[in-house]
């Protein structure tokens, strides 16, 4: 189950309730649109737009050209469905996160990467492009800026990013470009030490909460 908060409410999204539904963009079947699958992050936009990453089924559905389910979802906060963009861009997509100039950063734990999407990109069901990203980076790897089954995401008061390279058992701190500022943590039980940490969330002082899976 993965919660935000936004406009005096709380929003769920669990992967065992996510399902393709047919009521939004109008597939002529009435089938794979809208909805989410398989949703793994939900981030709240400055403008109030929530964005759900979706996982998707796995496999190419027939027909389609791609797995269209895989994508990211745009929906007001009166749950009125937008659109979708960025559909079969990404192979195993962990966390997301909005910068200050409401660009969607995505981060994909198999390619070792984080891509950005401009917000406002909508296709119509079922189009996908090779690579709608206006940036994409990331090296794979246990060095100093690389990464390693990147997951969670968020961005700082100063609009940088806070990553949980949680491969590597540490947080990592990057420019918006990807510009390596910092990071820390290291593998074991003990303070200030990870096992595959994944989520990631600040508080008003900038505090910063960590959700390590493996302790």
């Amino acid at each position: 189950m993965i919660t935000t908060s936004a406009a005096g409410r709380t929003w769920h999204f669990s992967h065992a309730l996510g399902r393709p539904t047919g009521e939004h963009n109008g597939a002529p079947d009435g089938s794979y649109t809208g909805g989410s699958y398989y949703p793994m992050d939900i981030a709240m936009a400055p403008d109030g737009h929530i964005f759900v990453i979706s996982r998707g089924i796995g496999y190419e559905l027939e027909g389609y050209g791609g797995d269209v389910l895989l994508r990211i979802g745009k929906t007001t906060i009166d749950e009125n469905h937008i659109g979708d963009f960025a559909r079969c861009g990404f192979v195993w997509p962990a966390g997301i996160a909005i910068s200050q100039d409401g660009n969607v950063y995505v981060t994909d734990e198999f390619e070792n990467t984080v891509s950005v999407f401009a917000p406002d990109k909508i296709l119509a069901f079922p189009d996908h492009r090779p690579d709608e990203s206006i940036n994409r980076w990331g090296i794979a790897g246990s060095g100093i800026g690389q990464l390693t089954n990147p997951s969670g995401i968020v961005f700082d008061a100063d609009d940088n990013i806070l990553i949980s390279d949680s491969g590597n058992h540490r947080i990592q701190k990057f420019t918006k470009n990807g510009d390596y500022i910092s990071s820390w943590g290291k593998y074991g039980p003990g303070e200030g030490e990870f096992k595959r940490p994944w989520g990631l969330c600040l508080d008003n002082d900038q505090n910063v909460y960590v959700a390590d899976w493996g302790n």
